[in-house]
């Protein structure tokens, strides 16, 4: 998970425009995409909407994304406390994206 989470190209995103334009080419498919994140108060806010019908929609998207859902770390973390937020995390099956991004800040950070 860690190797495909937060990153716009991936194998997954590759099969999905080869899909998209082997098979799909001939429907008239429009995206619309929203990029959500919390405010200062911790309230979910949109920061942006984006529709178009080909792959810089997704492009753009991913790159708000990025930039307003995460936080990266300047130095390795040796040690973590994952708490999991029972108002977003309502299962261990929810409660591992805590885990993966947990995972993701120690292994991005020590790279």
């Amino acid at each position: 998970m860690e190797r495909i989470m937060g990153r716009a190209d991936t194998p997954v995103r590759r099969v999905l425009n080869y899909a998209a334009s082997h098979f799909l080419a001939h429907l008239p498919i429009v995206y619309v995409l929203t990029v959500v994140s919390m405010n200062a108060d911790g309230n979910t806010v949109v920061r942006g909407l984006f529709v178009g019908d080909d792959d810089e929609c997704f492009h753009r998207a991913a790159e708000l994304s990025f930039k307003v859902n995460f936080e990266l770390v300047p130095k390795p973390m040796r040690k973590a406390v994952v708490y999991l937020d029972p108002q977003e995390f309502h299962s261990t099956w929810l409660g591992n994206k805590a885990v993966y991004r947990t995972r993701m800040g120690l292994r991005t950070a020590a790279n």
